[in-house]
């Protein structure tokens, strides 16, 4: 049974998390987390409780109140005085770089950035009209300055430009000749080249579309942005107002573009006077005392010598959890009051400190880096990195390892407005061109939900790209599905054997089943596969193998006289 709202502060909430959770109803007795909540829903939850209540509330709060009838209370008791505005910058003044932009710039500048393209695509299933989607492209154009945003260097510093909107064209290639493997060949010919061609960052806008006609009612849409104007988040809003704009275009509304409250260079100016004078001191003394003589690379065994220059070219595993033991890692975490990405994360920590033999784990998270709801509509580069140092001592129950987990998680929540490049300046952390700084393994809970929408007699499908580079060692990422847990393991090719990567993931379902059974096993019992055996026996069979095949080789040479 729905329980209503009681107060003007309940029915606001309800409106939110109706939004934020998008169901059609919320009941306000029940819990953020059984209805689908996560960290970094939690963090868009703070974010519009601050916006709507002027009400600065810690991640904490949620996990604390986590219905709306406790959370109204905690937020009609505090003192609603908070300002949470960004100002507009002067346009006529010269535009700092957010700090996010000034590591991707400094990248590109060094090396060139082609592992920093995000490559997308919108499968289209119906009668296209060329001409509304280059209308709809050129409306978010207009829309989002950072779209049309250059970075020139001056004497003083790199500044962005915002460059004067300019429709451009969309092209279309047509494929409609081809069939079967040789189309497909194509379009993963033409997916590739769109994805591995240079951005101008000095003078090129940094969102790239081309259409690829497969027949006269199927297209695929291919999107290339640069990450220094975009982000996962950016991604999701491209794709929607893209075919918002093409519905209202295809119905006759052709009022102006609506206008944003605030652009991406109001934020990179706001987040340069924020990170200053004290605030910025006292975040930066929290991160060095959470990271100070912190591992500057990993210790997992590797299959192959790191080169001395990483490469990108990524290797992926898919794995799939049972709905059952999904089903069991969801309830264990509501009974423990933790998200199924703290679990998850903790747990991978284990499986790498069982794999390298060492204690001392760091594995990097990414924050959405959004502290305003205003922020929320905007296409721009916001992901920060949160660096996670877990101490793997085998001798701890499980239990008592995970809630030490949470309270890191909570505190660091806390502290992630200092953008990781800052630390790692701060730091003085020695770069190396074999590998990242600090960071080399990545987790990311992946929640993003992709629709297929049906509008102006089109359908819009999100489909794999078919594109993927390695940025770090070795990356897992988590996806929520109804037919269980989808597990991807991405890795470059240069490091690892995908059959290493198999065994470790056999590993993890190993653990989690595990620890869902009695989580208080000591981190050194639970169930690891025997690694260094695995790698024994690869060899052997691949000795076996050559051996094999230099036996038929000699029997054939035999036969034929020679």
């Amino acid at each position: 049974q729905t329980v209503a709202a009681k107060t003007d502060t309940e029915a606001k909430l309800v409106a939110i998390w109706t939004e934020l959770l998008e169901l059609p109803e919320v009941s306000t007795d029940a819990n953020f987390f059984s209805l689908g909540g996560h960290s970094l829903l939690a963090m868009r939850l703070l974010s519009a409780i601050e916006k709507t209540f002027a009400v600065e509330l810690e991640v904490a709060s949620v996990f604390s109140a986590p219905t709306i009838t406790l959370l109204g209370a905690l937020i009609d008791a505090q003192d609603r005085s908070v300002s949470v505005d960004i100002a507009k910058a002067d346009r006529e003044q010269p535009l700092p770089l957010s700090f996010a932009q000034q590591r991707l710039w400094m990248i590109d500048n060094i090396e060139g950035s082609r592992q920093y393209h995000m490559p997308g695509a919108l499968k289209i299933t119906g009668p296209v009209d060329y001409a509304l989607v280059t209308r709809a492209v050129n409306a978010v154009i207009e829309r989002h300055e950072i779209l049309r945003t250059v970075y020139q260097e001056t004497a003083e510093a790199v500044v962005q430009k915002i460059k004067p909107f300019s429709p451009v064209e969309v092209p279309v290639q047509d494929l409609s000749h081809l069939t079967g493997d040789a189309q497909d060949e194509a379009v993963a010919r033409v997916s590739v080249q769109e994805a591995d061609k240079p951005f101008d960052l000095a003078h090129d806008n940094v969102l790239r579309v081309t259409l690829l006609k497969l027949a006269e009612q199927q297209h695929i849409c291919l999107i290339t942005m640069h990450h220094i104007g975009s982000d996962g988040w950016s991604m999701a809003i491209l794709t929607r107002d893209f075919m918002q704009f093409y519905d209202a275009f295809s119905r006759g509304d052709n009022r102006a573009v609506t206008p944003l409250e605030v652009q991406y260079a109001d934020f990179a100016k706001w987040q340069r006077e924020q990170l200053s004078g004290e605030y910025y001191e006292q975040q930066l003394d929290y991160w060095r005392e959470q990271l100070t003589a912190a591992p500057l690379v990993h210790s997992l065994p590797l299959d192959r010598p790191r080169p001395e220059r990483f490469s990108h070219q990524a290797g992926m595993v898919h794995t799939r959890l049972s709905p059952q033991l999904s089903q069991q890692l969801d309830g264990f975490c509501l009974a423990r009051k933790v998200t199924l990405s703290m679990l998850l994360q903790n747990a991978f920590a284990v499986l790498l400190g069982r794999w390298s033999g060492q204690s001392d784990i760091i594995i990097g998270s990414p924050v959405v880096g959004r502290p305003n709801k205003a922020l929320e509509p905007l296409i721009g580069c916001f992901l920060n990195t949160l660096a996670f140092r877990f101490n793997v001592d085998g001798s701890q129950p499980f239990s008592d390892y995970l809630a030490k987990g949470k309270a890191m998680a909570l505190s660091h929540y806390r502290h992630q407005q200092m953008p990781f490049e800052q630390i790692v300046n701060e730091l003085k952390v020695p770069r190396n061109s074999a590998y990242n700084p600090l960071v080399q393994i990545w987790f990311v809970m992946q929640n993003n939900q992709e629709h297929a929408l049906e509008l102006a007699g089109l359908k819009f499908e999100e489909i794999d790209s078919g594109e993927a580079s390695a940025q770090f060692d070795l990356q897992l990422s988590a996806a929520p599905e109804p037919s269980g847990l989808a597990l991807c393991w991405s890795f470059p090719r240069q490091l690892f054997d995908e059959q290493t990567i198999k065994h470790l993931a056999l590993s993890f379902e190993q653990m989690l089943s595990a620890i869902v059974a009695d989580c208080n096993t000591c981190l050194a019992q639970l169930p690891m596969q025997d690694m260094a055996a695995l790698k024994q026996q690869q060899q052997l069979a691949a000795k076996d193998k050559l051996s094999a095949k230099k036996f038929k080789f000699k029997r054939k040479n035999k036969v034929s006289g020679d």
